[in-house]
């Protein structure tokens, strides 16, 4: 077991002072978290919002307040006696403002190991605003240089179109929008409905199924795939599915690395990929690298 990691994040539902009153209650909880967590260990997210399936509304969990409380306790049980790098939580569904508030006091703390969490979410127009105000605070206080960002949680695709033998990867964006770790990423539990019949069931595997395309950025389905029969068949069991295309990830990222170490810049190397190019007609690349606009670019 301990030749691999084993990091655990966990993201409650739940506000733990109106469930428990007090962290100490949960203590031995955290001693189990940090034992069996490696080589990092994770500060649980909390979710601030839910949303009430009666009055059709988001409803509040946990206010910002009480976040950082939670943080800074549960930092203070995990760090006795520690000996591997304690990871804090920020919520990407906090609005700019408060994720301004969470550097403030993540600094003065000096809590430098930072976890976005992209709660089974994909990496939108809204993430990246909420990580970019993140990093820029970070950056006007001097810190930009001694934290150490980890990404989780996110949402394989950007959007998953059964229909599509292709869909475009949202996972293998993190590291351009200033990740520096990029963890096993979680798919959001399909809602609750109609059972679907034998033959939806198949093609939903299919559809499930696919594999990440390094060349192009695109997650495709494996029956469209150049892989022979008998990896095809291995990438149709869930779990062998996501080790593969972990280990894919995992080969860009070093390509990524190594290609900006040796230019300085990631741009050229990231805009060759098709998908970032046509994904809704170049919206994406905007995003990612967006342009200074000159003033007599107005007139």
């Amino acid at each position: 077991m301990d030749k691999y990691p084993y990091i655990i994040s966990q993201t409650f539902r739940f506000n733990p002072y109106t469930e428990f009153n007090h962290i100490e209650k949960i203590s031995g909880y955290f001693e189990y978290y940090y034992t069996f967590s490696a080589p990092i260990a994770l500060i649980p997210n909390i979710k601030i919002e839910r949303y009430d399936i009666i009055t059709k509304k988001k409803l509040p969990i946990i206010t910002i307040d009480k976040y950082l409380k939670f943080v800074g306790e549960v930092y203070h049980l995990l760090d006795y006696k520690n000996k591997k790098p304690v990871f804090v939580p920020v919520s990407l569904k906090f609005g700019i403002d408060d994720i301004k508030r969470l550097v403030k006091e993540y600094i003065k703390k000096e809590f430098l190991n930072i976890w976005f969490d992209f709660e089974g979410a994909a990496v939108t127009k809204p993430k990246i605003a909420r990580i970019r105000a993140f990093l820029r605070e970070v950056d006007s206080n001097g810190r930009l240089d001694d934290i150490i960002t980890f990404s989780t949680n996110i949402k394989r695709e950007i959007i998953s179109n059964p229909k599509s033998d292709k869909t475009p990867s949202s996972d293998i964006i993190a590291s351009i929008i200033g990740s520096n770790l990029v963890g096993v990423n979680r798919e959001p539990p399909r809602p609750i409905g109609t059972p679907l019949s034998k033959e939806e069931l198949v093609e939903l595997r299919k559809h499930k199924a696919r594999v990440f395309d390094a060349s192009t950025y695109y997650y495709s389905k494996v029956d469209t795939s150049s892989y022979d029969a008998k990896t095809r068949n291995l990438l149709m069991i869930p779990k062998r599915n996501i080790l593969f295309n972990s280990k894919l990830l995992d080969e860009e990222l070093v390509v990524q690395t190594e290609y900006f170490l040796k230019e300085m810049s990631i741009e050229k190397y990231i805009t060759k990929k098709p998908m970032i190019s046509e994904y809704k007609g170049g919206e994406l690349k905007k995003v990612l690298f967006p342009k200074e606009i000159k003033i007599t670019e107005w007139f």
